[in-house]
C-alpha cells in the first residue's frame, strides 16, 4: 500500500509530496514543488486532480497539479493567507486571512474569489462540522471560536475558548460533538462541546502547538474495548 500526502514548508516556501510505503519505508519517495513566499495550508480536492496552497508573503492561493507538482495558476487574496479547507457541500475553498482578519471564499473551478467574510480577530485554523455543516474558525488574538454559515456567508455566533491563549490547530469529532483546539500561547489543549457551546476541560501539552488531528480509527477501537484497567 502506498500512502501519498502533501505538506508545505513555511520557511522554504516549498511543497513536499511523500509517497510512503509502510511495508518498505526505505522505498518511500519525496518530491518537491519549489516556491516563493511562506506557505501554510494545502488542500487536495476530491478526485485528486487539483490542489491549492496558501502563500502568506505573496497573498495568493496557488493551484497546482498533485501528480506533476506544476503550478497551474495564482489567485490573489487578502493579506496573510493561512489555513485553507474545502467545503464539498458548497464546492468552495475557504481561506483564513490572518492579518486581514477575514475569510476568503474561492470558486475552485473558476479560480476566483466569490466573497469575503469579516471576522472579529486573526483567524488561524478552520474545521467543518459534518453534522451541521457549520464551519468553525478560531481567532488567535482574541481567543474566540466563531461559527461561520457558508449559506449566508456570515458569522452566526462566537464563544470564548478560555483558558486557551492563542488558539492555533483544531479538530472536530462530529459523532461525539467535541471540538479540540490547541493553544500556542499557553501549551494547552481545550475540549469544546459543540452542542452546549462551552469549554468542558483543558489539558497541558507540549509548548508551541500548531496543529492537531483526530485519529478516528484508534478512537473507535477504544470505544469498542472500553477503558484500560
Amino acid at each position: 500500500m502506498i500512502i501519498r500526502s502533501s505538506s508545505p514548508s513555511e520557511s522554504s516556501g516549498a511543497l513536499f509530496k511523500v509517497a510512503l510505503d509502510p511495508l518498505h519505508v526505505s522505498s518511500s519517495t519525496v518530491s518537491q514543488m519549489p516556491g516563493g513566499g511562506s506557505t501554510h495550508g494545502v488542500v487536495i480536492l476530491p478526485g485528486g486532480n487539483i490542489g491549492f496552497i496558501t502563500r502568506s508573503d505573496e497573498n495568493t492561493v496557488d493551484a497546482f497539479d498533485p501528480q506533476s507538482l506544476q503550478v497551474l495558476g495564482r489567485i490573489p487574496v487578502a493579506d496573510d493567507a493561512d489555513a485553507i479547507t474545502y467545503d464539498a457541500s458548497h464546492k468552495l475553498l475557504y481561506v483564513a486571512n490572518g492579518d486581514a482578519k477575514l475569510a476568503t471564499l474561492i470558486d475552485p473551478e473558476k479560480r476566483l474569489t466569490v466573497a469575503t467574510i469579516p471576522l472579529e480577530g486573526k483567524p488561524e485554523f478552520a474545521a467543518i462540522d459534518g453534522k451541521t455543516g457549520l464551519l468553525y474558525q478560531n481567532l488567535a488574538d482574541v481567543n474566540l471560536l466563531s461559527a461561520v454559515d457558508l449559506n449566508t456567508r456570515s458569522v452566526l455566533e462566537r464563544w470564548s475558548l478560555a483558558p486557551c491563549k492563542s488558539p492555533s490547530g483544531m479538530a472536530i469529532d462530529t459523532e461525539a460533538r467535541r471540538l479540540f483546539a490547541v493553544c500556542a500561547g499557553n501549551a494547552m489543549l481545550v475540549v469544546f462541546d459543540l452542542d452546549a457551546h462551552r469549554v468542558l476541560t483543558s489539558l497541558k501539552i507540549g509548548g508551541g502547538p500548531d496543529t492537531v488531528a483526530l485519529d478516528k480509527i484508534s478512537t473507535a477501537s477504544m470505544q469498542r474495548e472500553g477503558p484500560a484497567v
